[in-house]
C-alpha cells in the first residue's frame, strides 16, 4: 500500500470506528480485487469543503453497466474476472451509509481492465 498524505489537512469531525470500518472495507477490495505485486494507493486531499480520501488499485476494474448498481445490498458483478473472488456485496453498501451518515459521499471512477478509484468525501468541521 503506498500512502499520499499531505502535512496537514483540515479537521473533519467524524466516528472513527465506522470511518476505520469504511476504509478497511475499501483497501480490502482495492488488494482483493487487484493482481499480486500491483500496488494500491491511499491519498488524501481538500477539496472544497471536504477532505477526500481516494483508495486507487489498479486491478481488474469495474464495467460500466455494474457502477450504478455496486453500492446496492447484495449486489456482485456476475462477470468472469470477479466471479472467484470471494464476497457477500455488503461492503460498499455499508461504505456509502457511512459515508452518508457523515453527510459525505462515496463516489468510484473504474476503467475496465485498468483499475478502479473510490473516493470517500467527508466535510470539513467549520
Amino acid at each position: 500500500i503506498q500512502l499520499e498524505l499531505p502535512d496537514e489537512l483540515p479537521e473533519v469531525l467524524v466516528d472513527r470506528n465506522a470511518i476505520s470500518q469504511a476504509l478497511i472495507n475499501l483497501i480490502g477490495n482495492a488488494i482483493k480485487y487487484s493482481p499480486d505485486k500491483k500496488p494500491v494507493t491511499v491519498r488524501a486531499s481538500q477539496n472544497g469543503k471536504y477532505v477526500n480520501i481516494d483508495v486507487q488499485d489498479r486491478g481488474i476494474g469495474i464495467k460500466r453497466q455494474h457502477l450504478k448498481k455496486i453500492f446496492d445490498d447484495y449486489y456482485r458483478a456476475n462477470d468472469k474476472a470477479a466471479a472467484n473472488i470471494a464476497g457477500t456485496g455488503l461492503g460498499l453498501p455499508l461504505v456509502k451509509r457511512i459515508a452518508e451518515s457523515h453527510h459525505g459521499a462515496v463516489t468510484v471512477e473504474s476503467s475496465y481492465g485498468e483499475g478502479s478509484v473510490f473516493t470517500l468525501k467527508l466535510p470539513i468541521s467549520e
